[in-house]
């Protein structure tokens, strides 16, 4: 039975634990596309185990299912890897900037100087979703970037500089890369 106590043997045949630089826990699970996190204790997680804990042709109350979580959150922060979690946007070692979409495959996108790569599988940064997180749409092989001047309330001149201060940006981030600027007045349209 599935009792507290064997939770590593559970969780270790679907995944592993880890833990984030805010000491959330995870279960990081492999499949098709890149590594999917569960964060210990959510509703997702709470199906997964439940799903799992049937597979095995078990059961627990409600009570036994809490001790048993509570037991995997232990082990995670005794044994669990410390990894970094990021939630959309993570910036890599060498300064390349990776993009979660957060679509069925956890596909992600890369962008570096010169280059923008779709990770389909294989990639190790790890990206949490949360229940509110909407998947981004797959970006285009080519477009254009006067497709964006309609959002945004600015003089054509401004929309160059904008247009050219956001790719810069995107290709050579040093530091904080998650904040745009304040445009003033022009930023309820911006965000239509």
């Amino acid at each position: 039975m599935a009792q507290p106590g064997n939770s590593g043997q559970l969780v270790n045949s679907v995944g592993r634990l880890v833990i984030d630089q805010y000491r959330n826990a995870y279960l990081v699970t492999s499949g098709i596309g890149n590594p999917v996190l569960y964060r210990i204790g959510t509703s997702e997680f709470m199906a997964l185990l439940r799903r799992l804990i049937r597979e095995r042709g078990e059961n627990l109350t409600k009570w036994q299912l809490k001790e048993f979580v509570d037991e995997l959150y232990a082990q995670a922060e005794h044994t669990g890897e410390k990894v970094t979690v990021a939630r959309r946007v993570a910036q890599r070692a060498n300064g390349d900037i990776v993009v979660a979409l957060h679509d069925d495959r956890n596909t992600q996108v890369l962008i570096g100087p010169g280059k923008v790569e779709i990770l389909a599988s294989g990639s190790e940064t790890l990206f949490y979703r949360s229940s509110s997180a909407l998947a981004m749409v797959m970006p285009a092989a080519a477009g254009s970037g006067r497709l964006l001047a309609k959002y945004l309330n600015l003089h054509a001149v401004a929309f160059t500089l904008y247009l050219g201060w956001i790719t810069y940006t995107l290709a050579h981030a040093k530091g904080r890369f998650d904040q745009l600027p304040d445009l003033g007045a022009g930023r309820r349209s911006r965000h239509r």
